[in-house]
């Protein structure tokens, strides 16, 4: 979880990401600060068209790398909990999730 930017630029080689005939997500979880470079691969990656919804897991985070992870409207894009609270993430991820595919023209 230290290593952000390597799993982005990781996520660049994945050509199902690209297929324009579905909607590309990626969940970036963050319990601690990245200790590499991930504003780029995560500006790149936007640009190509990807969703990127950032998770900060517990208290050790920096919402700095949330703000630089997640696409607009960033509000709908961040998403915090506690690890105690991990039940609950599922709800609330999938209802961001929907709203976010359903804005989209793939549905």
């Amino acid at each position: 979880m230290t290593n952000l930017g390597k799993a982005l630029m990781k996520a660049r080689e994945e050509p199902e990401l690209f297929n324009s005939s579905k909607a590309a997500i990626i969940f970036a979880m963050v319990a601690w600060k990245s200790e590499d470079e991930h504003a780029i691969p995560a500006f790149e990656l936007k640009n190509r068209g990807v969703t990127i919804i950032g998770l900060g897991l517990g208290t050790n985070y920096r919402m700095a790398d949330l703000h630089l992870l997640a696409t607009d409207p960033e509000d709908d894009h961040m998403i915090t909990s506690q690890f105690a609270e991990l039940k609950n993430l599922v709800t609330v991820t999938r209802d961001r999730l929907c709203r976010g595919i359903c804005a989209t023209k793939y549905i």
